[in-house]
């Protein structure tokens, strides 16, 4: 789930390849021993599984070159490739049990959201209006309220085009339950 989270979140794929973008080595060697746990749990080989610099120069990638990886996901309806705007979380992950969810929902949030402490908010944007929905149903499981919003906002890949975002906030008394459950 931990891993899942990062690779929807962070990561970029092909049929035989996973890399997830990250500036922290550390949290990167995390999400490296997770896919290692996976290879153990699940059998499959995950080939090569090295941290390098991005050609930007600027963030660190884990690669995981693994078929098998990507075999074992797409038998459960993981759909690879998909551009930030068309991913989804596959059925499986909305169906996992409620640890598991949270752990999903760690990683996921630990990626992409940020606290602005002025505002009291956790913030969480997405290309995809169907992530954030999927979003807002799991944090709803936990008693969690996100309000959601439309707004235009520049992707951080470099290309300075606005497009549409989709933002979920949770605050107030969803924010202490999110603290105490997630």
């Amino acid at each position: 789930a931990y891993l899942l989270g990062w690779q929807i979140s962070e990561g970029y794929e092909n049929e035989k390849y996973v890399g997830i973008t990250q500036n922290d080595i550390k949290t990167l060697e995390s999400v490296k021993k997770c896919a290692i746990n996976v290879e153990k749990q699940y059998n499959v080989e995950m080939n090569s599984m090295s941290i390098k610099k991005h050609s930007n120069g600027k963030a660190n990638v884990l690669h995981i070159g693994s078929t098998q990886y990507v075999n074992l996901l797409e038998k459960y309806g993981y759909v690879f490739g998909m551009r930030s705007a068309h991913k989804r979380f596959p059925i499986f992950i909305m169906n996992m049990p409620m640890e598991n969810i949270k752990i999903f929902l760690r990683a996921y949030f630990d990626a992409e959201a940020f606290m602005s402490l002025k505002e009291g908010v956790i913030e969480i944007s997405s290309a995809s209006e169907v992530i954030i929905k999927q979003l807002d149903f799991l944090c709803r499981l936990f008693g969690i309220n996100m309000r959601l919003k439309l707004k235009m906002k520049m992707a951080t890949n470099g290309k300075r085009i606005k497009r549409p975002y989709y933002i979920g906030l949770i605050s107030s008394h969803s924010l202490r339950i999110f603290k105490k459950e997630i």
